[in-house]
């Protein structure tokens, strides 16, 4: 008898399977599933049985394998089969996705308890809505969210299990959780030991696990019977694993774990993506949609007025008197502005010239550390010292755009004796009770918004103006999560150059769906998603410039949309080819597009971001 072994590494995306012939005294006990231990090359390797035959591959030499290293078999039936579905759909070898699959096995198995339970939410019963169809649960506000989930958990009787794009939100969804529910939940994150982690595999593996609340790597677990699929904040752009392969994204993954399982699945959001916005509306998907009856107070301020008004500074008129009658009142503020530093832009003053990080060949932003100011390149982390120009040797340069660095110093110029704390990147201390708080999206994820009466959106033109054909919706939903994770009570202002553009007003409008028809219009005529699928292609040979035009040659030959993405140079920056692929694009179709693809192509289907 022979075995189809694949091994557990990372194997370019034509390689994973290989035959090995099985010992007579493993006959009758080894199973597909099981993880063995294999002569590879000059060493010993693992890997898992994926199928057992009468006869080998011919042609080659075949190696016996030299034993089972774990019993009962590691993976299951369904595993199985959304592993080779994840490594077809994705292009990746299938031993790639086998070794997110298999959990490390501790040497001592006690576990000390770990979990703190918080206080249980109070919340109101409401309606859950119950489809074959996935379903598209629209909340517009986190009471109403919380509501939601507390009565969908108080009515488990079954394995389910919720995704979150982030660790940081475990602790909201662990205080909805049921008295009764709760010796029988796990979590499941990459913060966890391996002990940790082995134990609650273990759990969800044998059935005592009924919940099982994890980020995107739980979508690998051995589920026993998963009767109930939840996605979280299905907008939350950290759903998609794009820094490495497998580079999947939840929200399609859980659509074949729905099949394999034949369990309900739904999609929660205040502001769902355009692309399930549209399955919704084309009824593919039931939409529930739960309205919240009174919202925070908003209002517009248009940045090009305060320039003829001479206001040059980052706070609006209408910002600064919200925010001392604010602070009369000993209420909180929150400012938003996604983009740290003290500027954005460094340029020359007698020549004009940009200052841009060598390597990446970007802009470099101005940052002050313990008043010392540095060159610190967004893209690539690297920090250069700003002595003189590289094209006239000026030492003379004027500072353009602002971050949360020089928003916090003109606060506390403008506010002496408040309580002021930044959170962003670049900051490692944080006063959770200072008056005012100044953060990017990081602090939004990490803050209690309900805590703060007055938000100020800095500039929110800095979401608009991203080059990619998301920024719009990007905006729009982080735009909408400010508002649905705020107290009804709270005061909005949102201060921009384009106070006319359709993320603004539709938000203001309180017309929600207006932008989404908005943005489909325009999709539809550039053929962009949901209209079309998207791969992103990425060279990892920087010295091959004639590569995109080799590839972009054969796409075309094979009546394929693709273009390359302007490319600036520098080891951080891959020659990066786009391509369009059509709706009805079979597996078998996209399997011949991929075998046409080089090995030293990265290929990331289904990209977040062209960038």
């Amino acid at each position: 008898m022979y075995a189809e072994v694949i091994l557990s590494r990372r194997f370019p995306k034509s390689m994973g399977v290989f035959d090995y012939k099985v010992p007579e005294s493993l006959l009758g006990r080894i199973r597909v599933g099981h993880l063995v231990s294999i002569p590879f090359r000059k060493s010993v390797a693992e890997g898992v049985v994926v199928r057992l035959k009468e006869n080998p591959f011919p042609g080659v030499s075949i190696k016996t394998l030299t034993g089972i290293t774990d019993d009962p078999p590691l993976l299951t039936d369904q595993q199985l089969q959304f592993a080779q579905w994840m490594s077809d759909y994705y292009a990746v070898s299938i031993g790639t996705v086998i070794k997110s699959m298999i959990p490390g096995i501790p040497k001592r198995t006690r576990v000390r308890a770990i979990m703190e339970w918080p206080k249980i939410t109070p919340t109101t019963p409401t309606n859950i809505t119950r489809s074959e169809q996935p379903v598209l649960v629209w909340i517009e506000s986190v009471g109403l969210r919380q509501d939601w989930y507390a009565t969908f958990f108080s009515t488990l009787k079954k394995q389910t299990l919720v995704v979150l794009p982030e660790v940081a939100k475990v602790h909201f969804f662990l205080a909805l959780v049921p008295p009764d529910l709760r010796k029988h939940t796990v979590v499941v994150h990459s913060k966890l030991g391996i002990a940790e982690f082995y134990d609650a595999w273990k759990k969800i593996r044998n059935g005592s696990a009924r919940l099982i609340v994890g980020t995107k790597m739980s979508v690998f677990l051995p589920f026993s019977s998963l009767d109930s699929i939840l996605v979280d904040d299905e907008h939350d752009e950290d759903h998609k694993q794009y820094d490495q392969n497998p580079r999947f994204d939840v929200r399609t993954s859980v659509l074949t774990l729905k099949k394999l399982f034949s369990c309900g699945l739904w999609f929660v959001s205040p502001a769902p993506t355009v692309e399930r916005y549209f399955q919704a509306a084309a009824g593919h998907m039931t939409l529930q949609k739960e309205t919240s009856k009174v919202r925070p107070a908003i209002s517009i301020v248009d940045m090009k007025e305060e320039r003829v008004k001479k206001n040059f500074s980052l706070i609006s008129d209408a910002l600064h008197d919200t925010l001392q009658a604010s602070l009369s009142k000993k209420s909180r503020v929150f400012l938003f502005l996604n983009r740290r530093g003290e500027a954005s832009t460094v340029v020359c003053k007698e020549c004009g010239h940009t200052v841009f990080c060598p390597d990446c060949k970007r802009p470099l932003a101005i940052h002050t550390q313990k008043r010392q100011t540095e060159l610190v390149c967004h893209a690539c982390n690297a920090r250069h010292e700003l002595i003189r120009c590289g094209h006239c040797s000026s030492v003379s340069f004027k500072y353009i755009g602002g971050g949360t660095q020089r928003l916090e110093r003109e606060v506390i110029n403008a506010f002496p004796g408040t309580a002021v704390s930044r959170l962003d990147a670049d900051t490692t201390l944080y006063n959770a009770t200072a008056e005012i708080v100044i953060g990017t999206e990081l602090a939004r994820k990490r803050i209690v918004l309900t805590e703060f009466l007055c938000i100020g959106v800095i500039a929110a033109d800095i979401m608009f103006q991203r080059p990619d054909f998301r920024s719009s919706e990007k905006a729009f939903q982080s735009l909408t999560e400010l508002l649905t994770e705020s107290s009804h009570s709270a005061s909005i202002i949102i201060q921009s150059y384009s106070p006319h553009h359709p993320a603004i007003t539709h938000l203001l409008s309180n017309d929600l769906e207006a932008f989404y028809r908005n943005e489909l219009t325009e999709r539809k005529e550039h053929l962009y998603p949901p209209y079309s699928q998207i791969v992103k292609l990425m060279n990892t040979h920087y010295n091959d410039p004639e590569a995109s035009i080799r590839l972009i040659q054969k796409f075309k030959a094979d009546k394929l949309s693709a273009y390359e993405l302007p490319h600036q140079g520098g080891q951080h920056n891959r020659p990066t080819v786009i391509l369009k692929l059509p709706l009805e694009t079979t597996m078998r179709q996209w399997k011949v597009i991929v075998s046409r693809i080089p090995d030293t192509w990265l290929i990331d289907r289904d990209p977040v971001s062209l960038s």
